[in-house]
């Protein structure tokens, strides 16, 4: 997008989203740094393909992807607003982790290792 509309560097609301105190607990400062966890920044899919289960395969690949290299577990934040998103999520098994949270994004994470949950204390 700054490639494209290059004012946007001008505009409030991205240098708020960048530079934005996650508000993060100290033990969801703890979940988010641990080695083990990997994060999903984003994900997308264009408008002609949605509603063909594109999205939950592109999941389902991160995870098998995340594994292989090693993760435990892995997280992504999502806008509040973004209910599609949200659903998809829930539907692929991931747990909503309140501890993450930041004022405007709801965090979801998925556990690789069964394990790995108990040891977080989550």
């Amino acid at each position: 997008s700054l490639l494209k509309k290059p004012t946007l560097l001008f505009q409030g609301k991205l240098w708020s989203r960048l530079l934005r105190d996650s508000k993060t607990s100290p033990k969801g400062k703890m979940i988010a740094g641990h080695s083990g966890m990997a994060q999903m920044t984003s994900g997308a899919v264009l408008a002609d393909y949605r509603g063909n289960s594109v999205f939950p395969a592109l999941v389902d690949a991160t995870k098998s992807f995340s594994k292989a290299r090693g993760s435990r577990a892995i997280r992504t934040g999502i806008y509040k607003a973004n209910m599609s998103s949200r659903r998809v999520f829930i539907k692929c098994g991931w747990i909503e982790t309140p501890e993450l949270e930041t004022s405007d994004t709801v965090s979801f994470v998925t556990y690789l290792d069964p394990d790995f949950q108990k040891e977080l204390g989550v």
